[in-house]
């Protein structure tokens, strides 16, 4: 078991290198998640196949398990963007609106986690 959980550390550690080499180059890894099964779509997304299988993992770990999706009563959704600071940290920027009972907007929650 041990081996399985740093191999899946090592790879995720691979995809969020890649991810900040494709900020470095101007280009973006953002998605967004909502629905009752917290569905991931991709907006922008320069990874391949297997890399965004990899980053699956922690979206579902990490980012479906967050407060905003957690402790809210009638429902969420968001966008979420990679992005990084001066010295190459990965962070995901989340923006996530939070419905009432008729499904209006009744806050949207900004955060930032610290990925890598």
């Amino acid at each position: 078991m041990r081996c399985f959980i740093l191999k899946n550390y090592s790879m995720l550690t691979n995809v969020f290198n890649k991810i900040i080499d494709f900020l470095e180059k101007g280009e973006e890894v953002e998605f967004s998640c909502g629905g009752p099964y917290l569905e991931t779509n991709w907006i922008k997304n320069p990874l391949d196949d297997n890399d965004t299988n990899v980053l699956y993992e922690y979206i579902a770990d990490e980012v479906h398990t967050q407060s905003f999706f957690t402790d809210v009563g009638y429902g969420s959704d968001g966008v979420f963007i990679f992005t990084t600071n001066d010295e190459n940290e990965l962070f995901l920027e989340c923006i996530v609106d939070i419905y009432d009972e008729d499904g209006e907007i009744v806050e949207v929650e900004t955060d930032t986690l610290n990925v890598h």
